[in-house]
């Protein structure tokens, strides 16, 4: 175990190092596949390519980022309305045995219970806002 807790601090010391060695291999590879593109004539399958994923990470991102601000201003709705109280009160006993030192009724634990609860809807997107929201505490 010992051993473990060594080449994790030793990666920690190293992690500059580390992301650096990543992003050098990285832009390799795509250097690499320019000059290859360019000897067997497909530049033109790269340009598409290049401009089909920067199309793609903006639709990402923008749906990625109305989902967010769609599903924390549900969170934001439901703090007003009181729903978050309701759901703690439903979830106290289950969270008393998770977390013995909890205090259920604080906004950390309202937070942890949208979280439960959106993750067992299965809204993922609704999740990942109350989690960072309770993370704040």
């Amino acid at each position: 175990m010992q051993v473990f807790f060594y080449i994790i601090n030793k990666i920690k010391q190293r992690k500059g190092m580390i992301i650096s060695m990543i992003n050098y291999i990285w832009a390799g590879l795509m250097l690499i596949s320019i000059i290859f593109a360019m000897i067997t004539g497909r530049t033109q399958n790269i340009t598409d390519a290049l401009f089909e994923g920067s199309r793609a990470a903006v639709d990402l991102c923008i749906t990625l980022t109305s989902s967010m601000c769609l599903w924390g201003g549900m969170m934001k709705i439901a703090e007003a309305s009181g729903a978050t109280n309701a759901l703690a009160r439903v979830f106290s006993p289950i969270l008393k045995l998770l977390f013995p030192g909890l205090d259920t009724k604080s906004k950390a634990a309202r937070a942890m219970c949208m979280n439960i609860s959106a993750n067992m809807l299965g809204l993922g997107n609704a999740a990942t806002p109350s989690g960072v929201y309770k993370r704040t505490f």
